[in-house]
């Protein structure tokens, strides 16, 4: 079992962890929760990698508020 970190909405803006019962790396790309499509994605920092579920691509502009919610919630890695 795993930590999901879900980033609902735009980056930053509303983060949940739920626990995550499946493969690392996931075999499905996307999920619902709570009637909402995310994208499952395996997310690295700092040579470390994390489950989110995120409903916007993950850019090089919104990558702080990812790193920053990992850090501030202090998420175990998956590896």
């Amino acid at each position: 079992m795993f930590n999901i970190i879900i980033f609902k909405g735009e980056f930053g803006t509303f983060v949940d962890i739920q626990k995550y019962i499946g493969e690392i790396p996931p075999r499905k790309t996307s999920i619902k929760l709570d009637g909402e499509a995310f994208k499952l994605s395996l997310y690295e920092l700092n040579d470390s990698q994390y489950l989110i579920a995120h409903q916007h691509d993950v850019t090089e502009e919104n990558r702080s508020a990812v790193d920053d919610a990992i850090i501030q919630l202090n998420i175990e890695p998956v590896d």
